[in-house]
Formats: C-alpha cells, structure tokens, sequence
C-alpha cells in the first residue's frame, strides 16, 4: 500500500485545510499511513488531533527561502517515503510540481477560479502538473478543473465534523449583531459588505478571521462609527456566537462553500450571496441576497423574525448525512487505495 499525504499550505488556514485534517485523522485512526504535510509555519498556534509534518517556510518569505522549502519538501517525502500526494490550493500544487516523477499526485479543486492572485504561474504549474501521473477532485459539483482541458474529476465533498455534545444554541427573535466568518480578503470574501450593512442597518459587527483587510476595516468601522469586534483567527468560530447574531456570506464566489454548511449544521440563521457556489443546496430564497440593497431589505425584513432564517430540520439533516466524515473518507480510501 503506497503511503500518502495531504499537503497543505498551513495548519490554521481555512476550509480546505480543516477538511484534509478531518480526513487525515480519521483515515489513521483506521489504521492507513497517511500524514498531513503542512509547508509553512503557522503564526496561529492549532491544536490538532494528529501530528503534521511541517515544511517550516516562513509565511511571504522570498525566493530563496521558497527554494530552500522545496529542496526541503522532497528529502520529507524521500525520508517518509510518501509516495502519494493530495495536493490542496495553490502553494501544494507549486511543490507537487517539484516532487519526484515517480510519485502519484492527486489535486483537488476547491475554488473557481484558482491562483486568483498569480493566473499566470497557475496555469504554467498546472500545465506542468497535467504531464504527470495525476488524479482530479472536486468539492462540489458545480467546479471544473481550471486550465487543464478534458480533466475528469472524481465528485468528493468537504466532511462535516460531528456537534460537540455540550453545542446548544438559541437563536433569537431580534437580529442584535451581524457575524462574518472567514479570511477578510480582497479577492471573493467581501468583509467590506458585512461593514458597509451594518453601517447602513446600525448594528454592531463581529468578524472572525484574519487577513489583509483587517486594518482597513478597523479604520472604516471607527470612521463610519460601527461597534466592531476583530478576534482574529480562532479555532472555532460558532463558539463567539450570541443569540440575536445573523451570519452574513458576501462572497462572490466560493468552493464548497462550508462556513455556509457548517451554520446549517448548527442552525444558525444566515444569509448569502444568490450565487450558484452558494445556492445549490435546495434552501429556500429567502436567505439569498444579489446585492448590499438586498442584504439591507431582507435583514430589515427579518429583523424581529430572526428564526425564519434557520434551515428547516429536513434540508438540515440531508445535508449532515451526506457530509458524514464516514462516508467522505471511504471515497477517499478507494480514491487513494
């Protein structure tokens, strides 16, 4: 059986690397050799349930510094005698390129479009990728292997991780607060809609996350005079949550799209981008939105109603059982054994 190993580009990041910890963790606790392989340092410090590899890159560090990692990259792969590797996001994908021929690759599509920030690189690496013995997966049904024609994907979603036993939550009649949980990124995120609507609504904000936004929105909340709290990057963001919070998902695209199937999971109420990342689980319309006008109507619509905002019980449960960690990590056993 060959090894393998989930790369990613660090621990703390966000959906995909959540779900390839999920997985990894559960397929050793089922007794395969399996790692996760990690190439930067994290600046947050996670506790995981499993012990990672780590490349130990310097986060945005220089030219050499990546080269130094790459050479580093393949004495772990040679010393650990990996021989199969699931590439997540754009950084794992550029060190896949450099891992030795022999070696099988798997590279999962999270997001269309990927490497939004560097097109070209992306396409030169994935050009470089497709001459190799690779696989293709994606997280939903509505992506496409970008820039690698006739690509055809095996069909694997994100896992849901069971509810802590002790998770209870009330919702609330009055919308108090509005919460945005993610990366504060320029590129597809939009936190700056979560802040303009609370501006416009004058309620208070919370965001969850980290990113290059972050100082920008801190100066914007304090110049439009909104309460807003920035914990940074947190393990587990539904723990902030407070009766009377709405969850608000500006994207303008998405993958998988799990911050919004994690809320379902724990109905708690939301409302979305109307975009075909977001819309495709059978929800109602009520919880879409197409722009800040709308999210504003809609929020002042439901602002004493805030219950009719959760997912009804039946779409709740369909959703959790077809994200069982179980049945995720069975695909991935035939996918890889």
């Amino acid at each position: 059986m060959r090894k393998a190993a989930f790369v990613v580009s660090s621990i703390g990041g966000g959906g995909a690397e959540k779900s390839a910890l999920s997985i990894v963790s559960e397929l050793q606790s089922q007794g395969l050799d399996i790692e996760l392989l990690a190439i930067n340092d994290d600046n947050n410090v996670v506790e995981t349930m499993i012990s990672p590899i780590t490349v130990g890159r310097k986060w945005k560090s220089g030219l050499l510094q990546v080269i130094h990692a790459i050479f580093k990259f393949r004495r772990i792969l040679k010393s650990n005698k990996i021989e199969t590797l699931v590439l997540n996001c754009d950084l794992p994908e550029l060190f896949g390129v450099f891992s030795p021929l022999k070696t099988r690759l798997i590279l999962i599509e999270h997001a269309n479009p990927p490497w939004s920030n560097r097109k070209l690189l992306g396409k030169f690496v994935r050009y470089c990728l497709s001459k190799r013995s690779i696989d293709y997966v994606v997280v939903s049904s509505h992506l496409k292997i970008a820039y690698i024609n006739g690509a055809k994907p095996t069909l694997i979603q994100n896992p849901l991780m069971p509810l802590e036993l002790n998770w209870k939550y009330k919702t609330g009649d009055k919308i108090k607060r509005l919460v945005y949980v993610g990366r504060l990124s320029k590129v597809f995120k939009r936190p700056d809609w979560v802040l303009k609507i609370a501006e416009l609504l004058e309620l208070p904000c919370l965001m969850l996350g980290d990113g290059e936004l972050l100082e920008a929105l801190k100066i914007e909340s304090v110049k439009s005079r909104i309460p807003l709290e920035t914990p940074g990057f947190v393990k587990n963001p539904w723990t902030f949550f407070c009766e009377g919070d709405l969850l608000i998902i500006p994207s303008s695209a998405e993958g998988d799209g799990l911050v919004l199937v994690e809320a379902v999971q724990r109905s708690i109420p939301f409302l979305a981008t109307n975009i075909p990342d977001l819309n495709k689980y059978g929800i109602g319309e009520s919880n879409y939105c197409n722009d800040i006008d709308e999210f504003v109507s809609r929020i002042r619509l439901f602002s004493n109603e805030l219950e009719l905002l959760v997912v009804p019980e039946v779409i709740r449960r369909k959703l959790i059982a077809e994200r069982d960690l179980r049945v995720i990590c069975e695909k991935w056993r035939d996918l890889l054994y």
